[in-house]
């Protein structure tokens, strides 16, 4: 009889701890809402303004954190979601949001002055700028680099921070200067004192009459 009342009460104990356990858990699915999964719903090529709409329909909100210029694409749509559309998600989850830009990015103007031609051109690409045209320019060096200008003629500096639309225009040499060395500077120099001096003519001074002494017959 004394067994099986011990046996009795820890069948009770194990009932408890059961009960305990099933409550402790079924409150943590509550309080961390794990039963309440979401798709993320597919939203490319909405409006932010539409995106924030579904989102918040489902229970969800929005955060943008990266932008693009592409100029093809229209402003402030949607191209990039994360997590991922079809990623299940709790309620009250932020859905990271990368949209297309109204606005041009800007990079600087890096040195090319002095680079070949492909060198300047790689430069220039690996920072995203595009629309490049070549133009050919006097310089001591065929091939190289002089420096850039705008599609209006004007001069960049290096450090000017320019759209990556911008149209630039690389200045290379495409006919060297003709180089003078100091003999040639010096024979140059003697042809034109030479070329003066022959086509300077002697002065001769003539004498009025009223000159001559009065005594003279």
């Amino acid at each position: 009889m004394k067994r099986f009342r011990i046996t009795i009460n820890i069948l009770i104990m194990i009932l408890l701890s059961g009960l305990i356990f099933f409550g402790i858990v079924e409150g943590l699915k509550i309080y961390t809402r794990q039963n309440a999964i979401i798709q993320v719903p597919n939203l490319n090529g909405m409006t932010l303004s539409q995106a924030i709409k579904v989102l918040k329909d489902n229970n969800l909100s929005a955060e943008v954190v990266d932008s693009i210029y592409q100029r093809e694409q229209e402003a402030s749509t949607i191209y990039d979601v994360v997590p991922s559309e079809g990623s299940n998600v709790k309620e009250g989850r932020t859905i990271f949001l990368k949209i297309y830009s109204s606005i041009p990015a800007k990079k600087v103007l890096p040195d090319v002055k002095d680079l070949p031609l492909r060198a300047a051109e790689e430069r220039l690409k690996r920072l995203g700028f595009i629309h490049l045209s070549q133009k050919e320019v006097e310089g001591l060096h065929k091939g190289l680099c002089v420096g850039i200008e705008d599609n209006q003629g004007n001069l960049l500096p290096e450090g000017t921070r320019l759209s990556l639309e911008s149209e630039l225009v690389i200045l290379v040499s495409g006919r060297e200067t003709e180089k003078l060395t100091v003999d040639d500077l010096i024979d140059s120099a003697n042809d034109s004192i030479s070329s003066t001096d022959s086509i300077v003519e002697p002065v001769v001074e003539e004498k009025n009459e009223e000159d001559k002494p009065a005594d003279w017959f």
